[in-house]
């Protein structure tokens, strides 16, 4: 992961897959921003061989429970389990492959009619990758600035619950993670342009 962009950039990344994950399971309880943050960083340090691909497809994966993820249902999350998730990805791709590995080796070897399929693959995973090497560069923000932004519309919500201790909008199980998350995505939008 490290080859093509910071480690800045790399981190901001991951936190964006963790987020997304962490927001798409619905869970009762779910991972703090603190908890994001530093579970990035450890995937960072410790799954540095694993691309941006492969863990987008190991999330991809368990959002819409397909192997090895089939029919697990998930009430929290946290660093633990995403780092179990990854390590039970990398098995499954591994023994995947060798599963391949061993039917290739049993077919006669075969020369694709054209070339024009593996370079268009390659164009194709060079134009994923630099896509996700831009965003990633438009949402590197440093742990400290993404710290004071969180706190910051915290602070925000609870003036306005204060403000409007009746309004339903700013009363109910949850409603400090939707008003932050939309703060995000307002922020992660301005940052797009």
């Amino acid at each position: 992961m490290k080859k093509h962009c910071t480690e800045k950039e790399i981190g901001a990344v991951l936190m964006l897959q963790i987020k997304s994950l962490n927001d798409f399971l619905n869970l009762s309880k779910k991972m703090s921003a603190d908890q994001i943050a530093e579970t990035a960083r450890l995937i960072l340090d410790s799954y540095d061989d694993m691309s941006f691909t492969a863990i987008q497809d190991c999330f991809t994966r368990i959002k819409m429970a397909k192997a090895p993820f089939d029919d697990k249902m998930y009430e929290s999350i946290d660093g633990r389990k995403i780092f179990q998730f990854l390590d039970t990805y990398r098995m499954y791709q591994t023994e995947h492959l060798e599963h391949k590995h061993k039917l290739e080796q049993s077919k006669p070897l075969e020369i694709p009619d054209t070339v024009t399929a593996t370079a268009m693959s390659k164009i194709a995973n060079k134009l994923h990758v630099e896509y996700h090497l831009n965003k990633a560069r438009k949402a590197a923000v440093d742990k400290s600035e993404l710290d004071e932004m969180i706190h910051g519309w915290i602070n925000d919500f609870n003036k306005l619950q204060m403000d409007h201790p009746n309004d339903i909008k700013f009363n109910y199980p949850g409603a400090i993670d939707d008003y932050v998350n939309n703060q995000m995505s307002k922020y992660l939008q301005t940052q797009n342009k």
